[in-house]
Parts: C-alpha cells; sequence; structure tokens
C-alpha cells in the first residue's frame, strides 16, 4: 500500500466520484481508478459503492476514511514542522479564523506583531461567524479560530475541536455618544444609566448577544418587549452610530468608538462577561506557528481587558 492510493480514495470519496476526483488531483482517471482497484484488492475489502449516480464508500471504506482523515492531518503538517526545525524558527502559512466582532481589535495587531517576531511566517486571516469557523475548523479549511465559546464557559460546542481560553471581554449597553446624551449621562450610575437608555431607545442587537442576555435572569426585566434581532454585528453598530438604537455589543469591538465619544457605554451590575478562545481540531498536534498565533493573541486581548478594567473600575 501507498501513501498515494490513501490520497487518491480520500479524494474519490470527498468529490464523490472519479472523474471529479481526478481533475481535483490533476491525474487522469483511468490512473485513479487503478490506484484505488490495487488498493481495494490489497485490503480484500470492496471500499465503494460505484453507482450511476455516484460513489460512495462502504461500510468499511467509511472506516478507512475516518482513520485517514487523522492521518493526514499529520502528514499535512510535515513539511511546516520541518522547515521550521530547519530555520530555527517559525515559519510557514496559518490560516486563522477570526469572528466579527474581534476583528478590529485583532487582526491588524495581530498581523503587525507576527510580521515583526516571525518574518518567515505568513499569515491568512478570513472573517466568519463562530458557527461557521466552528464548520471550517473541523473540516481543516482552518488551523486556528478566535471567537467566543458558546453555549458557556467549560463546554465544548464541538466534539472534534479544542478550545483554549484566550481572555474574557466585557460586554455593555451602548448608545450614540452625541453631546447631549453624553451630558445627559455623566456622573449617573450605570444601572440607572442602563435602565434610562432603554426606556429612551429600541433595544436591537444580534441573536447571539441577545441569548448571552436571556442567560442572566436578572437582566430580563430590564430588557425591552420590543427587542430586535438583525443577524449582523456591523449593521446593528451602524444603526446605533446613527442613534436610532441601543445595543448589547462588547468593549473589544467598540472600544475605538468609546474613545472618540462616538459611543457612549453603561454596563450591566454585576458586569456581563463573555469567554473568548483559541480553537484547533482535536487530534492535529498544534504547529509552532498555531501556537504562536495563539499567544499572540491572548497576550492582545489581556492587554485590552486590562486596560478596559482600568477605565471601568470595577465594571
Amino acid at each position: 500500500m501507498e501513501l498515494r492510493q490513501f490520497e487518491y480514495f480520500l479524494a474519490v470519496v470527498r468529490e464523490g466520484g472519479f472523474s471529479r476526483a481526478a481533475r481535483t488531483l490533476h491525474v487522469g482517471q483511468p490512473a485513479l481508478s487503478k490506484q484505488v482497484r490495487n488498493l481495494e484488492r490489497e485490503l480484500r475489502v470492496d471500499l465503494l459503492f460505484r453507482g450511476p449516480d455516484g460513489v460512495v464508500p462502504t461500510p468499511a471504506g467509511r472506516r478507512l476514511e475516518g482513520i485517514l482523515s487523522d492521518i493526514f492531518v499529520h502528514v499535512s503538517g510535515i513539511k511546516d514542522a520541518v522547515r521550521e526545525a530547519a530555520a530555527g524558527g517559525i515559519s510557514g502559512t496559518v490560516s486563522v479564523g477570526i469572528s466579527p466582532t474581534l476583528m478590529p481589535a485583532l487582526a491588524a495587531p495581530l498581523s503587525a506583531e507576527l510580521e515583526k517576531r516571525h518574518p518567515a511566517l505568513s499569515v491568512r486571516i478570513v472573517e466568519a461567524l463562530p458557527m461557521f469557523l466552528n464548520e471550517w475548523l473541523e473540516s481543516y479549511r482552518l488551523d486556528v479560530g478566535l471567537f467566543t465559546r458558546w453555549p458557556a464557559p467549560g463546554t465544548d460546542p464541538v466534539p472534534k475541536l479544542t478550545y483554549r481560553r484566550i481572555g474574557v471581554e466585557r460586554v455593555v449597553l451602548t448608545a450614540a455618544g452625541a453631546a447631549a446624551t453624553r451630558s445627559r449621562w455623566n456622573g449617573v450610575p450605570d444601572y440607572a444609566r442602563c435602565a434610562g437608555i432603554l426606556q429612551e431607545l429600541p433595544l436591537v442587537t444580534t441573536p447571539g448577544f441577545l441569548l448571552l442576555l436571556e442567560e442572566r435572569r436578572d437582566l430580563t426585566e430590564m430588557l425591552s418587549p420590543l427587542t430586535s434581532e438583525i443577524d449582523s454585528v456591523h449593521t446593528v453598530r451602524d444603526m446605533v452610530l446613527r442613534g436610532e438604537v441601543c445595543s448589547v455589543l462588547p468593549v473589544t469591538y467598540i472600544r475605538e468608538d468609546l474613545a472618540a465619544g462616538r459611543l457612549i457605554a453603561a454596563s450591566f451590575a454585576p458586569p456581563l462577561r463573555r469567554e473568548l478562545v483559541g480553537v484547533t481540531p482535536t487530534g492535529r498536534t498544534p504547529s509552532g506557528a498555531v501556537q504562536v498565533v495563539i499567544e499572540t493573541a491572548r497576550a492582545r486581548l489581556t492587554e485590552l481587558a486590562s486596560a478596559d478594567d482600568a477605565g471601568a473600575g470595577t465594571g
């Protein structure tokens, strides 16, 4: 048996047919078919059902697919691991998925810091919601994800993924920071400010943040029964900036707006926080490059959390 035969078999299963697999692998279909038949002959089992609608694995084929998926996870990391050892440093390419609320705080600083410390390391960053990042990590389309653990700390939403805590962030009620609004709420305690803002403006938030609020029973009476959901945090922020609504957003996401006075914020009592995680596929030993990405993100989030705590007092 050869590694090439296993690679061809996996391609046929994942593409659902020999012709599509041959195009993906850039090999001739007769050569591909021959290698898969040789593999079946050596294993003395049928690995594929070949039908008019395509190809699906037999029970033995499904078992082999599972084994090979784990093996090829490690095979795919050989090149970067050997290059790192030869270069005496961190190198290669890392695909990083970041959730929308963390992009402003992490994307540019992460790229700049890694470029400065590890010039041989190339980082490719994509933005997507955690539900999609989980899926892409599980299928090995990403090396690491940086987003929020859900449903709660101490649980792993996707068993095939490993979650490492990299920080926490405070979630606040926020509204437009026009001069009149700022002066009206200057010196007002946060709990009164929250109640007042919710009386003046409709609350619009994303489904994820609404679920986070609903986990806190002490906040349910404060929430407006007319709360609306929009599944785009960027759209929600724009509506808040225009003064149309108030919302619940993490300080990490709106820190520049707060610093510039475009938004004001009020903390819930006790503070509402969520856990941030670095996520990798279970079964794949994180490369040195992936570990560097996670630690750099953790350092950045720790710095931001410290600054937030200093500015918010106990909030």
